[in-house]
């Protein structure tokens, strides 16, 4: 006996494919908090160092971006590294907007420079956001056909099979099989349903 989908799943197949489903996290309050924190602690030194520092400092601190928007990414997923992709350019754009005394060199090439860490920014939380999610997604995957195989089979035996070390030509090996025979099971089966013969099995 195999399990079948139920309406509802086939009918989420069929209209958005099984494999085609949307399958975003939504950030828990910790990656939230740590990742904003992050991004408050990257403004507020970016701008100090245009305050105070050369151009080696505000190449640093134009840095520090990245870490709080991998962090949300990696932690989270696509959602919370959009978001926190998108919050950074907002904050290195406003820090670029206040008057500030740069460092020695060409203002103009660092003016580029900095303009084109906005969309970086955002396509850094996209992307890593995507990839994260996209990992968990398989690995949900994996251990969801490893938990459904090991209903039918021994944990051993799904693991060889999954591990790739079964032959397709079989293997050789000394087993003991147990065989049980149900007494008047033919006519116990005609009085009842399939879902309840099933049922009855289950509990045997």
């Amino acid at each position: 006996w195999i399990p079948q989908a139920s309406d509802h799943e086939i009918e989420s197949m069929i209209l958005f494919g099984k494999d085609t489903q949307a399958h975003f996290r939504l950030p828990t309050k910790h990656e939230f908090i740590v990742t904003l924190v992050g991004l408050v602690a990257a403004t507020i030194l970016h701008a100090l160092s245009f305050r105070y520092g050369d151009a080696f400092w505000q190449a640093v601190t134009l840095r520090l971006y990245y870490l709080p928007v991998i962090y949300g990414a990696a932690s989270s997923g696509l959602i919370l590294g959009m978001a926190a992709g998108g919050l950074a350019a907002l904050a290195h754009f406003a820090v670029m907007q206040l008057p500030m005394q740069h460092g020695q060199g060409n203002h103009f090439t660092m003016q580029i420079e900095h303009h084109v860490e906005i969309p970086f920014l955002i396509i850094l939380g996209i992307i890593t956001g995507a990839i994260r999610d996209h990992e968990k997604h398989e690995r949900d995957q994996k251990n969801q056909i490893s938990d459904q195989f090991g209903s039918y089979v021994s944990a051993e035996v799904r693991d060889d099979i999954l591990r790739g070390n079964i032959a397709l030509g079989g293997d050789e090996m000394d087993v003991t099989i147990l065989f049980a025979d149900i007494r008047n099971f033919t006519s116990l089966s005609e009085r009842h349903t399939a879902a309840e013969v099933v049922t009855m099995l289950n509990q045997y």
